[in-house]
């Protein structure tokens, strides 16, 4: 497919070619220059006096292709300044990849003495792109030897993005499935594409250029009127009946435009065209379908294979809360649940090996949202000249006759589960009627003894599991220095990693095993939490550059709290832990701490993260035992302790702990309360208390 060259593109390149005239008097200069240098030692003060007056960029590198100079012209275009550029390889402004072939003829050219002319695609110093027309001309010295190159260059970004946007839009209609036909004002044909010439069966562009395009379909007198619709309304939609070279007829849906230039003047006509012959076919064949089922008081549709609905009498609409007109070219799925979008494919694998299935009963969905009952009848039905299979159906509304089955099974149900709650009724009277009281009294005595021993179980495993833990721990750095290969390393490093684990584990089991106690003594005290998050931050410096974490200590100086110190660190280290575990990838992690004072002589610490976030099912979960998040519930690092030790910590402080998020991506917030101080120590008061 042929196209000119549109008008802007030509109108840009006059522009470059007065400029390029500019160029050519610069050459010629150089010339004269070049001659004139046979008397003269200074060759590189000399380029540089004549370039600096220059109104176009210019580069001058030394033979190695090292930049000597640039002026100010080229500065002002690349961003770069002189003292940037000095000294180093030219290249560096067309870093980007150039064709191969390009740069062996610059190359080859310049080091035979001769002047090469062409684009290549340069950078910015902002690194943003752009096309550079350069002339690059080798400088001799009076010894007639090569000194110097002198590159002249003149942008041309803006006309290479217009051929490239141009060359795509020619490459869409190129590549279009549909038949495109450009013409001139007068209706002769200038350009087709591949589609076009499949579709009307020519076999070369040159048998169809130059003749009239209303030659293209049977009615020829529908031209004028199309072209005076096109010309009035700016385009034309609608059928006509095509007449292909070999004298085929076809039905064919036509769209016709006119394009115009950047300024709004007509240039030539397109018009693009789709083959309708198989639709056509289907019409023909559902006329008698449509005729017996449209009076029918049944619904009744048609859909293909791919369940898109192709015709529905009003009945199959108006059972369904919809119009006709609503549900051809929809999805058969429409009318189905949510919950069973599978259906549709067992109709269809169903039709497929038995061809018709009879009375099966289905569930469909209304316009409104409420299912109903359907007993169906299907059929799949091969259209010999269409070559295209469909399903018929046809559908009852069942909804009352199942209404009335319902009835008598709930009736039927319901006196079953009279009977069996009056009987579950009189025995549970009979039993509590029994030494009530005893019963109730051994039951409390009882789990009372459960959780003692629970208790002393997890404390007593704990313990157990920890005493194998240290000698492993002390043996694997020397059997770790045995072994050389890199697959004895890897496990090495597997079973060390499981140990860590193991022991956190144990030591946060027996942990939450002494706060199940009722026996736990704190030993409370006053405590500074702005140096108290301090320290923890020296102590965790490492962990925190491990994970690109920052640390905003935003904790009031004077902000003093009665209370354990050890398990307020316990506390800490579990919500900067958990921070860390759900941070967002490629995201650096913030944890941000901060106090707020309330009105019942307590203090509302907070720590607040930019992960991962929670969800509303998670936010509620987030503190019973062994509970894990769904990211983390594959995670071998988490044991799922960690906040039900915060929890049962801060309320044996007489405090709450709880958590926030505004969703997944947004971050989570943890705050929990603890008693102040009535009236707050000094920072230096409390570091002389503490000495």
């Amino acid at each position: 497919m042929t196209r000119e060259t549109p008008e802007i593109v030509q109108r840009l390149k006059q522009e470059e070619k007065n400029g390029n005239m500019q160029l050519t008097n610069l050459k010629i200069d150089k010339k004269k220059y070049i001659m004139n240098l046979s008397s003269s030692n200074n060759v590189l003060k000399t380029l540089i006096q004549t370039a600096e007056s220059s109104k176009v960029s210019i580069i001058i590198t030394d033979k190695y292709g090292m930049i000597k100079y640039i002026n100010n012209r080229f500065s002002e275009k690349s961003g770069f300044s002189r003292e940037e550029v000095l000294d180093k390889k030219a290249n560096i402004f067309f870093a980007l990849k150039q064709p191969k072939s390009v740069i062996k003829a610059l190359k080859e050219t310049i080091l035979s003495g001769n002047i090469w002319t062409g684009e290549l695609q340069s950078q910015r110093k902002d690194e943003s792109t752009c096309w550079m027309n350069l002339t690059i001309i080798p400088i001799y010295n009076q010894q007639k030897k090569l000194s110097y190159f002198m590159s002249i260059n003149q942008e041309i970004t803006q006309r290479k993005e217009i051929e490239q946007s141009l060359k795509i839009k020619e490459n869409a209609i190129l590549s279009s499935i549909n038949a495109i036909v450009l013409t001139d004002l007068s209706g002769k044909i200038t350009s087709v594409n591949p589609s076009f010439l499949k579709m009307w069966s020519f076999d070369s562009e040159k048998k169809v250029i130059g003749k009239p395009v209303f030659s293209l379909w049977k009615k020829g007198g529908q031209y004028m009127h199309i072209m005076d619709t096109v010309i009035e309304e700016g385009g034309w939609l609608g059928e006509v009946m095509a007449l292909s070279h070999s004298g085929r007829l076809f039905p064919v849906q036509m769209s016709a435009s006119i394009v115009k230039d950047d300024y709004n003047k007509p240039l030539q006509l397109m018009a693009s065209f789709v083959d309708i012959t198989k639709q056509k076919r289907m019409e023909k064949n559902f006329k008698k379908f449509k005729k017996i089922s449209d009076e029918a008081d049944y619904g009744s549709v048609i859909y293909d294979l791919q369940g898109t609905i192709l015709y529905g009498n009003d009945s199959f609409a108006k059972m369904h809360g919809y119009l006709t007109d609503d549900l051809i070219g929809n999805k058969i799925d429409l009318l189905f649940s949510i919950q069973k979008n599978n259906v549709v494919q067992q109709i269809l694998s169903n039709l497929k090996t038995n061809r018709k299935i009879i009375g099966n009963e289905e569930w469909h969905v209304k316009k409104n949202g409420n299912m109903f009952p359907l007993l169906v009848t299907s059929s799949l039905i091969d259209d010999e000249q269409f070559h295209q299979p469909f399903v018929a159906g046809t559908m009852i509304d069942i909804t009352k006759m199942k209404e009335a089955e319902n009835q008598i099974i709930e009736h039927v149900e319901e006196v079953k589960m009279m009977n069996q709650e009056l009987n579950i009724a009189k025995e549970k009277l009979a039993t509590l009627n029994q030494n009530l009281e005893e019963k109730v009294k051994d039951r409390t005595a009882e789990v009372h003894k459960l959780l003692k021993q629970k208790d002393g179980f997890i404390s007593q495993l704990g313990h157990d599991l920890r005493t194998p833990l240290t000698p492993m721990l002390a043996l694997l750095p020397l059997l770790e220095k045995r072994v050389s290969d890199e697959k004895g390393e890897k496990y090495i490093s597997m079973i060390q990693r499981n140990i860590f684990y193991m022991k956190d584990l144990v030591n946060k089991t027996i942990t939450y095993a002494k706060l199940n106690s009722d026996n736990i003594t704190f030993s409370f005290t006053e405590i500074n939490v702005f140096e108290l998050i301090n320290d923890l931050q020296n102590d965790l410096h490492l962990i925190f550059r491990e994970n690109q974490a920052k640390i905003k200590n935003n904790i009031k100086k004077d902000c003093v709290v009665n209370a354990d110190l050890v398990q307020l660190k316990e506390v800490f280290h579990n919500l900067i832990s958990n921070a860390i575990k759900y941070k967002q990838k490629n995201k650096p992690l913030i944890i941000t701490f901060f106090s707020t004072p309330l009105n019942n002589n307590q203090m509302m610490l907070s720590v607040k993260d930019n992960g991962i976030g929670m969800t509303e099912e998670q936010l509620d979960n987030v503190f019973y035992e062994f509970y894990k998040a769904d990211g983390a519930r594959t995670d071998v690092d988490s044991h799922g302790l960690g906040l039900n030790i915060c929890k049962r910590i801060i309320e044996k402080h007489g405090g709450k702990i709880w958590a926030e998020s505004n969703g997944p991506g947004e971050g989570s917030t943890f705050s929990f309360t603890v008693n102040i101080v009535k009236e707050p120590i000094k920072l230096e008061q409390l570091k002389n208390k503490e000495r």
